[in-house]
């Protein structure tokens, strides 16, 4: 199955937000309250999405497969203080029926080819404790966590990311 990676665009809104809707109701459970995972709508991200890409705060790649949006990654500076010189990988989400299929490897590759073109000297990102296959992912690409945290209230549950970051 060939994959395609292309710049994504407001049009693209909508399917982005559904790649994350039903990325987070997989790559969650176990970690986030059920009640609160199985609540989440696919068109939860379409506004946050939509503003970023037009007021150019955020850029964004898709991967489809046999013309399907099957995969996004979506960056930015960094909006974190003492990260301001920083690339953002704010998301990188792949459809769960689509894992290992290669996508979420060639968006992360196209990130990291955009940061050292674009004179960044490393990529941060924020990775949800216990998401052992995420942080494995990112782990293969060279991230290391810095021992900094963060903590969010998810569904009525403490949520504590830790920042995985890549020097270029």
């Amino acid at each position: 199955m060939p994959l395609r990676i292309r710049m994504a665009n407001i049009d693209d809104a909508i399917s982005m937000s559904i790649i994350h809707a039903k990325s987070w109701q997989k790559a969650y459970q176990g970690l986030l309250p059920d009640e609160y995972l199985n609540g989440i709508k696919d068109d939860r991200w379409v506004n946050m999405i939509s503003r970023g890409l037009k007021d150019k705060s955020m850029k964004a790649w898709i991967a489809s497969a046999e013309e399907k949006s099957i995969a996004c990654a979506c960056i930015g500076d960094s909006r974190y203080p003492t990260y301001e010189h920083q690339l953002e990988l704010i998301s990188i989400y792949v459809l769960p029926e689509y894992w290992h299929s290669g996508a979420g490897s060639l968006l992360l590759n196209k990130v990291l080819e955009y940061a050292a073109a674009n004179d960044y000297n490393e990529v941060g990102l924020w990775v949800l404790t216990g998401n052992k296959q995420a942080i494995k992912f990112y782990e293969k690409f060279g991230f290391t966590y810095n021992g900094d945290t963060l903590t969010n209230t998810l569904g009525g549950a403490p949520a504590v990311e830790k920042r995985y970051i890549k020097a270029l």
